[in-house]
């Protein structure tokens, strides 16, 4: 039986993105933040934030993500969730795990700086769309699964 592994993020970017390049192509990544309110036992209201690790690796959407996304914008992302080991010098033998999503479809919902430009200016609206949607569609050869 084949699993879904599927995740559907809608959330405030926490840092602007970053850029790095490779010999066969660049990926993108930047961190998301989602927030969670809820009561607690006594009443109290506890706000919850989860920080969410983004990484774009197909090419017309980090161009995009380049060019729109900046911190403090509201971003909806689909991808799926991938873990990685890695080791850190300071604490030998001992391996931690990451989870990143990886995105094939991003849409930009809002953006302070675009807000703001645009109550300085009318002009700048037509410079910047205020909804910015791309997706990719994957398809078997490009999936990396071993089945």
């Amino acid at each position: 039986m084949r699993g879904v592994n599927k995740a559907i993020i809608l959330g405030t970017v926490g840092r602007d993105p970053e850029v790095r390049v490779f010999e066969n192509g660049e990926i993108v990544t930047f961190s998301l933040a989602t927030n969670e309110v809820y009561k607690d036992r006594l009443g109290n209201l506890v706000e919850k934030t989860e920080w969410h690790n983004i990484v774009i690796g197909i090419p017309n959407l980090c161009e995009i993500a380049k060019k729109y996304v900046r911190k403090g914008d509201i971003v909806y992302v689909e991808g799926r969730i991938v873990s990685r080991q890695y080791e850190r010098p300071e604490i030998p033998n001992v391996k931690f795990t990451s989870y990143d999503i990886k995105v094939n479809s991003l849409t930009l919902v809002s953006s302070k700086q675009r807000s703001a430009e645009s109550l300085q200016s009318e002009e700048n609206v037509a410079d910047a769309p205020p909804h910015i949607e791309a997706q990719q569609e994957l398809n078997s050869q490009e999936d990396d699964l071993p089945f």
